[in-house]
């Protein structure tokens, strides 16, 4: 099988803090793949590292064979990233920020609107359309971030924590949700310390503790 993202020998340092610990992993194409650990074993920041936020202390990570390190305008034309805790302001509104997204990966107008709607009405978002960010539940907010890497299609989808704060009939919606991106071409990689989750959702796991490989299969 293709890899997809192949992790090697990432250390990722703050101050003296080793948040990743000589990490080396291979993430195959067309997979859906989970990291586990408990919070503070090095998941986010290795997630981070994939998608360009930060670069590493020394390793590297390859997307497709491009590296984070000296190809960063190419990896990130083929990841996506829904972040744990969702990005916007408190005065944005959920279809505002889509299309806005939207138009940012590369839609058109009119597919911008089109591609909005349809992820908003898959979501259960479109009657929270022109409400405040601020106005919004916890869940819903995790909601209009998932969203956006579902109008994005990117080849890597990640997905940190995508179901925290989110009700258990809403977690199903998702989990389908993410499932349909794979099926549409995209490669997965969720971040969860849900076990449920990762054996309803993922095909293979990783389990990272204070920032090393434990056990991968």
């Amino acid at each position: 099988m293709r890899k997809a993202v192949e992790i090697i020998n990432l250390v990722k340092k703050f101050g003296n803090f080793v948040a990743v610990d000589n990490l080396s992993l291979d993430i195959y194409e067309g997979e859906i793949f989970g990291l586990l650990g408990p919070n503070g074993s090095g998941k986010t920041t290795t997630l981070l590292t994939i998608a360009t936020v930060y670069k590493p202390t020394s390793g590297d990570v390859r997307v497709f064979g491009y590296s984070v390190v000296r190809n960063g305008d190419m990896v990130r034309k083929l990841v996506g990233m829904a972040f744990q805790e969702p990005k916007a302001l408190g005065i944005d509104k959920p279809y505002d920020l889509l299309i806005w997204h939207a138009r940012m990966v590369g839609y058109s107008t009119g597919d911008a609107k089109k591609v909005v709607r349809e992820v908003m009405d898959s979501l259960g978002l479109w009657e929270h359309r022109d409400k405040y960010f601020y106005q919004l539940s916890g869940g819903t907010r995790k909601k209009v971030e998932i969203a956006k890497v579902l109008i994005q299609r990117p080849r890597v989808a990640i997905f940190d924590e995508p179901t925290a704060q989110v009700d258990v009939i809403s977690k199903h919606v998702l989990w389908d949700a993410i499932k349909e991106l794979r099926k549409e071409g995209s490669t997965i990689i969720i971040s969860t310390n849900d076990m449920f989750e990762a054996e309803r959702v993922c095909e293979r796991i990783a389990i990272i503790y204070r920032g090393r490989l434990r056990a991968v299969g």
